[in-house]
């Protein structure tokens, strides 16, 4: 079985449909696990959820802009690290859909699956010319060793930087 990986789509609904439409030509991939980050940012957090949760075959974890657009709705403490940035949460959760916020508090916050390799997507969005604006999209398949190398290549070169 297929497997997609997407994240960090915040807000951006065209780039969301863009990916899904991609995913859905390939009628290889049975299932989109989603690693958090769908709100914020971007204008349409509540199409960009009703998308996602539409969906049956899509598993998602929160992510941080989760925690703190639900710390303002549920008037707990909000996280000291989005400080500068927590009128913008506010905007988002002015115009949030309240019902999205039961979903958001019962996802869960990580989910263990063994992958052999990862299927995913990346959109960018071409707009030299603001009257055009056009998606690419990108497929990539990466066998997870390959992936845990460049991650370790990575995480080797900040701390030698360091």
């Amino acid at each position: 079985m297929k497997m997609a990986v997407i994240a960090d789509v915040h807000g951006n609904l065209p780039a969301l449909k863009a990916v899904f439409s991609a995913l859905d030509l390939r009628k290889d991939v049975k299932h989109i696990y989603c690693l958090g980050d769908m709100i914020g940012i971007g204008p349409n957090s509540n199409e960009v959820l009703h998308l996602l949760f539409s969906r049956k075959d899509v598993s998602m974890i929160t992510g941080n802009h989760y925690e703190a657009v639900l710390a303002l709705a549920k008037g707990e403490e909000y996280p000291k690290s989005h400080s500068s940035v927590r009128r913008h949460y506010q905007w988002i959760l002015d115009r949030l859909d309240k019902s999205f916020i039961p979903h958001l508090e019962n996802s869960p916050r990580r989910m263990i699956q063994n992958f052999k390799a990862i299927l995913y997507y990346s959109v960018t969005i071409n707009s030299k010319n603001t009257s055009r604006i056009s998606l690419l999209v990108k497929i990539h398949l990466v066998p997870l060793f390959h992936l845990q190398k460049i991650i370790l290549k990575n995480c080797l070169e900040t701390i030698t930087k360091n």
